[in-house]
């Protein structure tokens, strides 16, 4: 579902920004009993190197360049594909690290 929904994600949400992006995947991840983000957010806190109290979103906004950008402010225009690109490959890392992805 992941790799469909990367495609072409304006097929499944829209506007297609960061926010429903998120909206979407939380909504997949609810609806397959909380099986598929179940360890992302720590994922991304190692990824980090240092304890944080953002969610998983905040935190994909930690790897967005150019480097400093705030997690939880508002994604500026320009950076939305960017800010989606970035949580699909960190998401498809995430994925790929876990036992059994092959």
């Amino acid at each position: 579902m992941f790799k469909d929904f990367r495609r072409a994600p304006g097929m499944c949400v829209w506007p297609l920004n960061f926010s429903t992006v998120v909206a979407f995947l939380n909504g997949c991840d609810f609806a397959l009993g909380g099986r598929t983000l179940d360890g992302f957010r720590e994922w991304l806190v190692g990824r980090i190197g240092r304890e944080s109290g953002y969610a998983w979103p905040g935190l994909v906004l930690w790897f967005i360049e150019p480097v400093g950008f705030k997690p939880y402010s508002e994604v500026p225009a320009e950076l939305e594909p960017v800010a989606i690109e970035t949580l699909f490959r960190l998401l498809e890392e995430f994925i790929d690290s876990q036992p059994g992805s092959s």
